[in-house]
């Protein structure tokens, strides 16, 4: 922190501040200890209004309630083991569908179709097919879609003992 010695003053001429010099009854080398003072109160007073207005500002900004988008998920597993040398035929048809700006819901579908064993073909289809309705009051003023994703993995493993079982 500043002393008062530390601080700049302005050099002060007693004779431009005759009046100056009698409110205070002081003399002209005290002067400088004034402006001293003087610009450390501004300093501490300036410092005080800054605290008082960010606090102000602070506790008068309006809350807001927080709120998520909505989000749309499809998770699907197709999984063969086998004897068979001919990959699987495989379907995953997912639809995700949504009307108007979206708050705060969650659609979550999970998919798994296995088959192990055996030496024929194998088929594996699927039809899935989500829907949100949203409207356009979000509390935040922003409307957004929903956030949609599709993950999807499909495996074919080949198990050549399942030749030798008859």
């Amino acid at each position: 922190m500043w002393s008062i010695s530390k601080i700049p003053t302005p050099a002060v001429d007693c004779n431009i501040y005759p009046n100056l010099r009698n409110h205070h009854r002081a003399s002209c080398s005290s002067f400088q200890d004034y402006f001293q003072l003087e610009i450390m109160k501004s300093s501490l007073v300036s410092a005080s209004l800054l605290a008082v207005a960010t606090l102000s500002a602070l506790v008068t900004l309006p809350a807001r309630q927080a709120s998520a988008q909505c989000i749309m998920n499809d998770t699907n597993i197709q999984m063969t083991i086998s004897g068979s040398r001919t990959p699987t035929e495989r379907t995953n048809n997912v639809s995700q569908n949504s009307t108007g700006g979206c708050v705060g819901n969650t659609i979550n579908t999970t998919n798994v179709q296995s088959n192990v064993g055996g030496t024929a073909p194998v088929r594996q289809n699927r039809q899935s097919s989500q829907t949100i309705n949203g409207t356009n009051d979000s509390p935040t003023g922003i409307n957004m879609a929903p956030l949609k994703f599709k993950q999807s993995v499909q495996v074919d493993v080949y198990n050549a003992a399942d030749t030798l079982k008859r």
